[in-house]
């Protein structure tokens, strides 16, 4: 009776813990869409990273994503207002060669929205990690401005 009065316990202690970390990746999803503005949404990438340890470097993960030519990209963070961690992401090419970033290290500053014209069709890779190490969670959204068309352009006049 006890063991099963303990595993209860254990398991409504366990359990907001998981819903909220759950929670803080999906309420912002909707913060940044808003951002999109009149850009199409393409993906998400949730990020949730705990306090890097001291002396290393910050935790970091990588994912892919397929840019096209020509294309404007708008790059949008949003992060969880009770953790301390702020978004940072870099894109790289398949040379492993950074190409943007929303981390100004110039000025410290970190912006939750980058547009970005792609150079080069081909694959890309959105390095996700938060500030200092510190632990977060936040959203990366990708969104896409589509070219008009040239029946498009000729209505608009």
């Amino acid at each position: 009776m006890k063991v099963r009065l303990l595993l209860l316990i254990a398991v409504l202690l366990w359990l907001p813990t998981r819903y909220a970390a759950a929670q803080c990746n999906d309420q912002l999803i909707g913060v940044s869409a808003e951002l999109l503005d009149d850009f199409t949404y393409i993906k998400d990438i949730k990020v949730r990273m705990k306090k890097s340890k001291k002396g290393k470097l910050p935790y970091s993960h990588k994912y892919s994503v397929i840019l096209n030519k020509g294309m404007k990209y708008r790059f949008i963070s949003a992060n969880a207002q009770e953790f301390d961690g702020q978004l940072v992401f870099k894109i790289y090419n398949t040379q492993n060669v950074m190409i943007m970033t929303n981390y100004s290290q110039s000025t410290g500053k970190v912006y939750d929205v980058v547009d970005y014209t792609c150079k080069a069709s081909g694959q890309y890779y959105v390095e996700v990690s938060f500030l200092d190490g510190k632990e977060g969670c936040a959203v990366c959204v990708l969104g896409f401005k589509r070219k008009k068309t040239e029946y498009e352009l000729y209505l608009d006049n």
